[in-house]
């Protein structure tokens, strides 16, 4: 008995279905498998049903085709979808019954979960396992938008927020932070797995190919000439019609992400792309179709040659195959966004030369003949032409022209100068300034030899081609018809063309000339190579003249070494690499270079392997020495994933330098042999290899691979734009959003003063995370362990239901009846709770009370200076200030509010070796001291607001029942009342947008944070939490300007 899965026929008509119909019954027949029919769907798209209908109104419910027999098979619907293989897919591209799905799924879970006795780990552990694992597969051909992840997430929160008996105020960032037990944010999750998606499909040579030709109709879609990644920077968010990739895009730039290709799609003809100018989300593809049914593609086209104004349409029009029509929406638009004034002024100035006159008018070259041909006075034509000698134009009249045979044609003209009059004119700019010429009376470029009417006294010979430019003439001078700025424009334009340059890439010649070597019989193929791979010159240099060196010897032998020193001890970069040549009888070849970003000792040998192979001959046998049984390992990894499994390959770290060194194996057909070797053994040549690696470390220029055209690295992501994630790209995205989340925390409205005491280095994240999620309870969860966490969480976030928090919540009970409790001086807040004089006894005594248990902490289990215990604590920040009776010092303040301290891991490290040692000690001393201060500071003030609460007939039922006490018109009448609330996390609408506007850089404070944590990580590695010290031991760090600071100085 067999069984057979879904099967799926793909094909482009009908008719081909029914054939392919035909060949799986005979094939069934023939192995006598029996299939349900009746199951079978037909999906087809909206192309595909037009022709189904073939003139019809409507499309059919069903079709009779021959599987068989004549069956009936279903014709799904426009907006319906097949599930395949658990993924509900539509022909059109809609997502309606995904969606639909998604959320009916998270109603339903999330209902089952709220009627369940469930802790909040079992809620926490339901929704990141099973809960987002789930929705993340159902969506994983489409993106959901903002607006549905934060359906999603809403629904989420609540259960977790009803689990842990959190009031629905609490903070998001705290829910969704690493830093305290946490729940996925399922839009930060779908764009880490969507880009880790990304680039996965480009980089497999399976995918990688109708990934690209979905760029290309990307970039069709939006009439773009060249690169549509830059283009989805302008969009503030993907507006509803935009695909996975083109939402992606978007997302990608407010996480200072980016993408680099190895190919490219171009149509030259322009430098401004016009789709950039034309964004109006309401009317985007309304005037994308007007300009492509016009032909329009560069903003060069529809402006002056002085790059000021934007032509009037009638002049446009004049261009146009198709001149019919009204002024068209798009023109209306850029008149109204990128003018000033009615003359059509830009607001922005072009840094690049426009192309606008690919085939100027020339005047028509006579036929070869021995005969020169004069030009009567009245035919004589006005021309112009650049003079690169001296950078300006040359304008004249035509006298006579001649095209010698066997010679280039010959123009002769009387030179006619421009007159500035300038500083005399009334009029206000050189646009608006006539364009005056008279005869130019004799200059070093008058032609002597000139044969003809001899009356004008300066004669000019072109040999270049010049084109007319027509004049109003005037008796005694020529007033030409645009200004001198225009002209000049123009023909410095004409000239680039007609020399071969490509305005867009730097002027760079199209045919660079090259220089012949006699010498040089066959070319290494080292040479192309390393110019490939490495960016800086100079190593490219240096490599090429050790290939020269080697290109002889076919057996070669290596010693290789990387070096890491993650304390920075010593100047220059962290990671360096070096290798010897150990078979050479007369002297052996040393090289040493230094690396960046991600370092690790792993990948300063990976390079040192890389660049010794680039030096190799070809077809060269190959033995390389190393110490590193990691790097031997990844290599043989590499090797068979490169091959196997492009997906997993991608998720190796270092890949593109495992990509590179396989790409270096194949071109030069290498055979290459890794062997270990023991380190620090005294082996010689492993002994140079290891001083030439930390030697590499102080070389002032990191070595760089040059990543765009390795054939398997089709796309590559990019950190602000310098740093390639040559790993796991959904962890590096996970990095990046782990600390977006924090950023977000530090910078809500309310934590100000834990964000200072951040940037003040007193809170030691690292051990408070692992505080946050400890639990002292006996069972792996339990009721008494959610309670312990709501107390932290409350109490780190400043959140304990103080009388301003519930008047802020409660309006109509507390009655902005919101004194201290115990001065009756000041609103009682979460500040003014430790801070009030009337509990200062009683945090004195905890603090005296928690000292002491310490001291009989660390007498039992101190590794060295058991002597000194008592005054390391009774003189440290944190506690002497209760055995002295002086003001609470901010650090006892963090205590009080659940924060680990620098101070107090001090304390701790002074009197125990290993760290691990201390996280056994601290862990349940931080419970302990947690309860007593609950017990003896929050409860008693708990029994005062019990007996005013009762004062003011108020009971918990009044705080449960609020809702349905008070109106909805009492409660909107009281919220009127109190101070609005300002959403620092909401998006900005920026109105209009183009290239020129600062979009680019709209890293505000809020924004700072993350870059410059997740820029130390790439650049340093490290534990999450190891990063913040490093970063805000900088005081202005916040008050500097974003500009002005290199982001990779920390």
């Amino acid at each position: 008995m067999g069984y057979l899965d879904d099967t799926t026929w793909m094909v482009e008509q009908l008719p081909n279905l029914i054939e392919n119909l035909k060949i799986a019954h005979s094939f069934y027949e023939l192995a006598n498998i029996h299939i349900n029919k009746e199951k079978t769907v037909i999906l087809a798209n909206k192309y595909a049903k037009k022709i189904i209908r073939n003139g019809a109104t409507s499309t059919p419910t069903h079709i009779d085709i021959e599987f068989g027999s004549i069956i009936k098979v279903p014709l799904l619907a426009n907006y319906k979808a097949a599930r395949i293989l658990g993924v509900y897919l539509n022909p059109d591209d809609h997502h309606k019954t995904s969606t639909k799905k998604i959320f009916n799924t998270i109603n339903y879970v999330t209902m089952l979960i709220r009627k369940k006795k469930l802790t909040h780990d079992h809620v926490i552990y339901m929704i990141n396992k099973v809960i987002i694992p789930r929705i993340e597969y159902l969506s994983q051909h489409f993106m959901l938008s903002i607006h549905q992840c934060n359906k999603i997430n809403i629904s989420l929160r609540s259960v977790i927020k009803q689990a842990l008996n959190l009031p629905k105020s609490t903070f998001n960032s705290v829910l969704h932070s690493n830093i305290y037990p946490h729940i996925i944010n399922f839009f930060d999750h779908q764009l880490k797995v969507q880009s880790s998606l990304l680039v996965a499909q480009a980089n497999n040579p399976h995918t990688s190919n109708t990934l690209k030709f979905l760029f290309l109709l990307c970039q069709q879609k939006f009439f773009l000439p060249d690169s549509l990644i830059n283009f989805f920077d302008l969009f503030d968010k993907p507006l509803n019609c935009f695909s996975r990739i083109e939402s992606l895009l978007t997302f990608f730039k407010f996480y200072n992400l980016s993408l680099s290709t190895n190919f490219k799609f171009i149509t030259k003809g322009g430098s401004y792309p016009l789709a950039h100018f034309v964004i109006d989300k309401k009317f985007l593809f309304a005037h994308l179709n007007s300009l492509k049914n016009k032909g329009i593609m560069f903003l060069d086209h529809i402006i002056t040659k002085d790059h000021a104004f934007l032509e009037d349409y009638n002049t446009i029009k004049k261009n146009l195959q198709y001149k019919g029509g009204k002024i068209p929406r798009w023109y209306s638009f850029l008149k109204d966004n990128i003018t000033i004034n009615n003359q059509g002024r830009l607001i922005f100035d072009l840094d690049k030369p426009i192309i606008q006159n690919p085939t100027a008018p020339r005047p028509s070259i006579p036929p070869v003949d021995v005969d020169t041909l004069h030009h009567p006075k009245r035919s004589q034509q006005w021309v112009a032409s650049w003079a690169p000698h001296f950078s300006d134009i040359i304008y004249g009249k035509l006298l006579s022209t001649n095209n010698f045979p066997n010679c280039s044609p010959v123009s002769y003209m009387e030179h006619w100068i421009y007159k500035d009059i300038s500083a005399s004119s009334l009029y206000t700019s050189p646009r608006s300034t006539p364009n005056i010429l008279v005869r130019c009376q004799g200059c070093a470029q008058h032609f002597s030899y000139y044969v003809g009417d001899m009356r004008p006294k300066c004669i000019i010979q072109k040999k270049e081609e010049l084109f007319p430019r027509p004049n109003i003439p005037i008796k005694d001078f020529q007033l030409l018809k645009y200004s001198h700025p225009n002209y000049r424009l123009m023909a410095f334009n004409d000239h680039l063309i007609q020399r071969g340059y490509n305005s867009t890439v730097n002027f760079r010649p199209i045919n660079p000339p090259t220089q012949d070597n006699l010498n040089v019989l066959t070319p290494l193929r080292n040479m192309d190579l390393i110019k490939k791979l490495f960016d800086d010159v100079k190593i490219s240099e240096d490599l090429q003249g050790i290939a020269v060196t080697l290109a002889p010897f076919t057996d070669l032998e290596f010693f290789t070494d990387g070096s890491y020193d993650s304390t920075n001890s010593q100047a220059g970069f962290s990671m360096g690499y070096g290798w010897t040549t150990s078979n050479l009888f007369n002297s052996n070849i040393t090289y040493n270079g230094s690396l960046q970003f991600f370092p690790s000792s792993t990948k300063a040998e990976t390079m040192a392997i890389l660049t010794a192979l680039v030096v190799c001959p070809e077809f060269g046998k190959i033995i390389i020495h190393t110490d590193s049984q990691a790097a031997i390992d990844s290599f043989h990894k590499s090797k068979n994933l490169h091959t196997i499994s492009p997906r997993r390959f991608n998720k190796i770290n270092n890949n593109i330098l495992w990509s590179s060194i396989h790409f270096i194996i194949k071109t030069l057909s290498l055979k290459v042999k890794l062997l270990k070797v023991k380190a620090h053994s005294g082996n010689q040549f492993n002994d140079i290899a290891d001083i030439q690696a930390k030697l590499g470390r102080t070389q002032p220029i990191p070595t760089t691979i040059i990543h765009d055209h390795l054939p398997n690295q089709t796309i590559t992501l990019n950190w602000n734009n310098e740093i390639p994630l040559d790993k796991d790209v959904r962890k590096c995205v996970g990095t990046i959003l782990d600390y977006r989340r924090l950023d977000n925390h530090l910078n809500h409205t309310s934590l100000e003063s834990i964000k200072d005491s951040t940037k003040n280095l007193l809170i030691n994240w690292a051990l408070s995370s692992k505080w946050f999620n400890y639990n002292r309870r006996n069972d792996t969860t339990s009721p008494l362990h959610t309670k312990d966490l709501k107390w932290k969480i409350r109490c780190s976030t400043l959140t304990l239901p103080t009388l301003d928090i519930m008047n802020r919540n409660f309006p109509l009970l507390i009655k902005d009846r919101t004194q201290c409790l115990s001065c009756h001086n000041h609103i009682e807040s979460n500040t003014h709770l430790w801070e009030c004089p009337n509990n200062y006894e009683l945090i004195k005594s905890s603090f005296i009370q928690m000292g002491d248990i310490l001291i009989k902490l660390l007498n039992s289990h101190a590794d060295r200076l058991s002597l000194v215990i008592s005054d390391s604590i009774k003189y440290s920040p944190t506690f002497k200030w209760a055995y002295r009776s002086e003001p609470i010092h901010p650090v006892a303040l963090l205590f009080l509010k659940s924060y680990i301290s620098n101070d107090l891991l001090g304390i701790f490290r002074s009197h125990i070796n290993t760290m691990k040692h201390i996280v056994k000690l601290i862990m349940p001393y931080m419970q302990q001291c947690s309860i007593l201060i609950k017990n003896n500071i929050w409860k008693a003030r708990n029994q005062k607001w019990k007996l005013l609460r009762d004062a003011w007939g108020i009971t918990k039922k009044s705080f449960t029942n609020y809702r349905e006490i008070f109106s909805r018109n009492q409660r909107a009448a009281a919220a009127l009342n109190r101070m609005p609330v300002i959403d620092n996390n909401r998006e900005m609408e920026r109105g209009y947008i183009n290239p020129f506007n600062d979009f680019h850089n709209f890293k505000l404070d809020k924004d700072f944070l993350f870059i410059l944590f997740s820029s130390s990580n790439f650049l340093h590695s490290g534990s999450f939490f190891s990063h913040l010290d490093e970063v805000f031991s900088f005081n202005n760090v916040i008050n500097n300007n974003f500009f002005n600071l290199a982001i990779y100085n920390v």
